[in-house]
């Protein structure tokens, strides 16, 4: 890289969900992707009393986030990101 370059920022972990959201369109197909995200959904909110704050669930079932807003993601196997990538 030449000195006057600046490195490449890394993405953000919204922008890393929706390039998987939209991978996994592309691989599942939409209905059978709107199933599984129905059914991801339904667990992150059994499991998570706060979801509804996360950027990450409304990026899962393509809803607007409030304005409070929490960036990122749920951990391990509730993970968006993860769910997403695991569908390509």
């Amino acid at each position: 890289m030449p000195f006057n370059e600046t490195p490449p920022t890394p993405k953000l972990v919204h922008e890393r969900i929706q390039e998987a959201k939209e991978e996994s369109s592309r691989r599942v197909g939409v209905i059978e992707r709107h199933q599984r995200v129905f059914d991801f959904a339904i667990k992150i909110q059994k499991q998570h009393p706060d979801y509804i704050k996360y950027r990450a669930y409304h990026q899962l079932i393509s809803s607007t986030p409030p304005d409070d807003v929490i960036e990122g993601d749920f951990e391990g196997d509730d993970s968006v990101e993860k769910f997403f990538k695991s569908l390509v």
